[in-house]
């Protein structure tokens, strides 16, 4: 028999605070993202996201409780997890086959043997032919792909994007939704995506984690996302999808009230 396979990710009885006030942002929190999955964070501004990210990812620790990488809490987490931010954060004076190179350059790879892995992914992530441009030249949906394929080319089994799209007019953060779902389908790595806007996390997620007004406590509220894979334009108009979009707007207004 199998073992059953350790998560991805896993929060235990997390508890967390900035160094400059004693209230936590976070008290036993408790999560589970499970290897291959696409999960969205999703909340108002100011709700723990960005500090789940964090903790995530190694640059922060909790006061208590553990964080768990592939079922290890070693508590080394720093470059294990790949991280694509807002704002694309690609070098002006690099090109984009350099930029591309970055990560792979900084973990003791050659420019040489870097520049190879990174050509062999420009063609898949629309980016052929533009190896020689600089971040200036090119759209703002490009510029997102290239710091997309700078993420999955540092190795790491799990990415994390932060609203990647946020900055982008509606009709190219369309394309860039439905551009990442088939990247991901392909790689079938574990993503997890921080957004405000609910019509996003549904379209693109398995499952969502709510945010809400701090302190948060014990497990995260998640919402399965009851629509097949794989998913395309289509599945915006799906009922079950603008039902639970429904239920979602109101229980976050309820939300709001509250506070």
């Amino acid at each position: 028999m199998n073992k059953k396979q350790k998560p991805a990710l896993e929060f235990r009885d997390v508890t967390y605070a900035y160094a400059d006030t004693d209230a936590p942002i976070f008290e036993q929190v408790q999560a589970v993202v499970e290897k291959g999955e696409f999960v969205s964070l999703l909340g108002p501004s100011g709700s723990g996201k960005s500090t789940f990210f964090r903790l995530a990812a190694g640059l922060s620790n909790p006061v208590n409780g553990s964080v768990h990488l592939h079922g290890s809490d070693s508590g080394i987490r720093l470059g294990r997890v790949g991280y694509m931010p807002q704002q694309d954060m690609l070098l002006p004076w690099r090109t984009i086959l350099e930029n591309g190179m970055l990560p792979l350059e900084i973990n003791g790879l050659s420019k040489k043997e870097a520049g190879k892995r990174v050509s062999a992914h420009l063609e898949a992530f629309g980016l052929g032919g533009l190896e020689h441009k600089y971040p200036h030249e090119l759209s703002g949906g490009m510029k997102q792909r290239v710091s997309f394929l700078r993420a999955v080319v540092g190795g790491n089994d799990i990415l994390m994007l932060d609203e990647p799209f946020s900055a982008l007019d509606s009709i190219t953060r369309f394309m860039m939704q439905e551009w990442l779902l088939e990247k991901w389908q392909a790689s079938r790595q574990t993503l997890i995506f921080i957004t405000h806007d609910i019509e996003e996390a549904l379209f693109l997620s398995d499952r969502i984690l709510l945010f809400t007004e701090p302190p948060i406590k014990g497990p995260l509220t998640e919402i399965t996302v009851p629509l097949p894979r794989p998913r395309d334009e289509g599945a915006r108009d799906h009922p079950e999808l603008l039902k639970l979009k429904r239920e979602l707007i109101e229980r976050m207004r309820r939300e709001e009230r509250l506070r």
